[in-house]
């Protein structure tokens, strides 16, 4: 009798054994890793999922850290803006209730005040997050300011705040009222008028209105704009007065009021009725150029800083009042 060879049955047994050792090796794998397969061979007819699903998961952790970024910028631009307004109320408060008297170095404590600010505000807007300047736009790795001293003073051929501010000053006063020209065109009227036109610079003409009893007034009209008061024949009585309103260079408006008076001295911001209406107008005339000189050497020259400041050609744009407490 033959006896078959076992052979073939051990080799087929023993292979549905390995079989089964390697299927409970990859669900004891994925068990302990909780996942399918490490390869995506092994991920069978979910593989295109799978590597969608990657890519997917990537890009959602990529606009996480986006959005986590730009959540810290945001956070610290507002609190930079948020001293930029303390630093803003902090100005305006030294402004308006400091002492003019000057220290030493010829300053008020409002202009030590603004100068101090100056350089906080100077390193909130240099502020950076992580790497990045926060004001710089798009070149995040530029300083967006320029230091408070090269603000100030300028430096090399670039002029400061200083200069441009002095510039400015000098062009707007002109020969010290407010480049405007006062004349007595006839023996009984006084004239103003702005000295070129157009002109960026000085006191404008605004408006006049008088109740100088017998006086006519014209203006402003022109090229340049002027207007004349004109008293004729009749001397005005005591305490009528006249009105002169001007445009500065910030866009405010200054008056003069000017009172007829029979006081001799005449007070301040008087003028003496003469014997006659041609010796008053004299003396109108002279009043009105002084009290336009005062409105040169006073409110004109916080107005020409602000101007000079909103101009912008030193490359910066501080803003009112901290440009003219820091001339």
């Amino acid at each position: 009798m033959a006896i078959n060879s076992i052979g073939l049955g051990t080799s087929t047994l023993f292979l549905s054994v390995q079989n089964l050792k390697s299927q409970l090796d990859d669900l004891q794998q994925q068990l302990a890793s909780g996942k399918k397969s490490t390869t995506y061979s092994g991920m069978g007819s979910n593989e295109g999922f799978a590597i969608a699903a990657r890519a997917q998961m990537a890009d959602i952790s990529t606009f996480g850290d986006t959005m986590s970024n730009v959540g810290t910028t945001i956070s610290v631009a507002n609190t930079a803006l948020q001293s930029l307004v303390s630093i803003s109320g902090q100005v305006q408060t030294a402004a308006d209730g400091s002492l003019e008297s000057l220290n030493a170095s010829g300053q008020t404590v409002a202009q030590q005040v603004a100068n101090s600010q100056l350089t906080s505000m100077v390193g909130i807007l240099n502020t950076q997050s992580g790497d990045r300047y926060i004001f710089s736009g798009g070149t995040i790795n530029t300083q967006p300011v320029t230091s408070s001293d090269e603000i100030l003073n300028g430096s090399g051929t670039q002029a400061g705040l200083k200069q441009v501010i002095a510039e400015r000053l000098q062009a707007d006063q002109g020969t010290g009222t407010g480049r405007l020209v006062i004349t007595s065109p006839t023996a009984t009227s006084v004239s103003v008028a702005e000295d070129a036109s157009p002109s960026p610079f000085g006191l404008k003409l605004a408006s006049i209105n008088s109740n100088l009893t017998g006086s006519t007034t014209t203006g402003p009209t022109g090229t340049p704009p002027a207007e004349t008061v004109d008293l004729g024949a009749t001397n005005p009585n005591d305490g009528d007065t006249i009105n002169y309103t001007f445009n500065l260079p910030d866009g405010t408006q200054e008056q003069i009021v000017l009172t007829a008076t029979t006081t001799n001295p005449p007070p301040a911001n008087s003028f003496l009725i003469g014997a006659t209406s041609a010796a008053t107008a004299t003396n109108l005339q002279t009043a009105l150029t002084t009290a336009v000189g005062n409105l040169s050497n006073g409110a004109l020259v916080a107005a020409s800083a602000v101007a000079a400041g909103n101009d912008g050609s030193h490359g910066w744009r501080p803003g009112a009042p901290l440009c003219w407490l820091l001339a």
